[in-house]
């Protein structure tokens, strides 16, 4: 079982929105196949799906913080104890 996937990314607007093409399946080749003997019994079984995928994925950053800025948000200053 082999699949041709494949996908397509685009960033706009400083890196906020980003567009993913995607295709899973292109060529059509996901056709399992099984050989059964039992006894006298021999069975041979093919079978053809349609399990080609393609989609359009949208994703945006709202401008949460990146983890760099992040860290800098828990930092608290060293508390005085000389009294």
């Amino acid at each position: 079982m082999e699949r041709l996937n494949t996908s397509i990314t685009k960033t706009f607007l400083d890196k906020k929105l980003s567009l993913v093409l995607y295709g899973n399946d292109i060529l059509r080749t996901n056709s399992p196949t099984f050989r059964l003997q039992q006894g006298d019994v021999y069975v041979n079984s093919m079978r053809t799906q349609d399990t080609r995928r393609f989609g359009l994925s949208c994703r945006y950053n709202f401008g949460l913080a990146r983890k760099e800025e992040k860290k800098e948000l828990f930092v608290q200053p060293p508390v005085n104890t000389d009294q």
